[in-house]
């Protein structure tokens, strides 16, 4: 048996624990216990994964210290001593990405490795031979973004930049290309298509066929959206911040590391700031490409999310695990 301890309130999170059970059916395993870290009823004693943020994955998995426990968090908001002390030491960390774990140890917080999140290779697979005929006469040529920003008690600059986004959607518009985001928060410039409506098909297929897929986000833990961009061919454009080394696509330069603060949790998060005006150059040259040059990052995109698919990343963690 393997059990997973999640947190099943955050929407990212039950994604990540449907393809972990997932993935790990897909190499064997029968009996996979799925327990709330908020609630955790049904816990038994066995060797427990624990998928959820960083911080509060610590603070709620610790009180269990008679389980053994992989943790395999992430999470942009910055650590502190008390939570480093509460990893035990019969207990290992993973981070999602080679920069937290590198973080992590600088501070204190004792990382083992990294083992990335996984993204539904099965559907990704499928939406490629999809048709875009509908879409494309709905939106015409159109530019993506997915992300839910938050609503409540919000950071001064939010953590997903879909100002940032809007804004370039703003100068877009001018020259007769749509923006569509999925999202929880209102834009100005953009279709809105509320974030948690779509199935997962239909998601990726939105983001297949668009033109490019535009990531403003200034942190991420892990960021599943791009890289499920690259695993339908979709050509990403995103930062050079060190939280996206692992997204192959065109790159614009962040000018500012920051730390800003977000009421709704208590602390702050580590991020990168841009200029809207290098998003959008970065935007036009994603759009110039010729089909050889566009082809060629596409490809090397795609081949690059094929270390992501759910199975492989079972792999790892029943390597760990075991």
């Amino acid at each position: 048996m393997i059990q997973l301890l999640t947190d099943w309130l955050g929407y990212s999170f039950r994604k990540v624990t449907q393809l972990a059970v997932k993935g790990f059916q897909s190499i064997g395993y029968k009996a996979i216990n799925v327990v709330n870290l908020w609630f955790p009823l049904g816990l038994v004693n066995t060797k427990t994964i624990v998928i959820g943020d960083t911080v509060f994955a610590l603070r709620l998995a610790s009180r269990f210290s008679a389980l053994e426990k992989v943790y395999w968090v992430d999470s942009p908001l910055e650590i502190n001593a008390g939570d480093a002390r509460l990893l035990s030491s019969s207990d290992c960390l993973y981070a999602t990405l080679p920069y937290w774990c590198r973080y992590y140890n600088k501070i204190g917080l004792r990382c083992s490795g990294y083992i990335p999140r996984p993204v539904d290779a099965e559907i990704a697979e499928s939406v490629l031979s999809a048709s875009c005929m509908d879409l494309q006469q709905k939106y015409g040529n159109y530019v993506v973004t997915v992300g839910a920003e938050s609503m409540l008690a919000p950071p001064k600059r939010g953590r997903k930049g879909l100002d940032i986004f809007d804004a370039v959607c703003e100068h877009l518009k001018q020259r007769n290309v749509k923006c569509v985001a999925v999202t929880n928060k209102p834009l100005k410039n953009a279709v809105v298509i509320v974030f948690g409506s779509l199935s997962e098909y239909e998601l990726m297929r939105l983001v297949k066929c668009a033109k490019l897929f535009l990531y403003t986000s200034r942190s991420e833990g892990f960021g599943m959206p791009p890289v499920e961009a690259m695993a339908v061919k979709q050509l990403v454009a995103t930062s050079n911040a060190p939280c996206f080394e692992h997204v192959v696509g065109i790159k614009y330069d962040y000018v500012e590391e920051i730390v800003e603060y977000m009421p709704v949790v208590g602390r702050s998060y580590i991020g990168w700031d841009y200029r809207v005006k290098d998003v959008l150059d970065a935007v036009d040259y994603a759009l110039a490409l010729n089909s050889d040059e566009r082809e060629a990052i596409v490809e090397k995109a795609y081949f690059a999310s094929k270390a992501y698919t759910h199975m492989r990343v079972a792999y790892a963690l029943n390597e760990v695990y075991a």
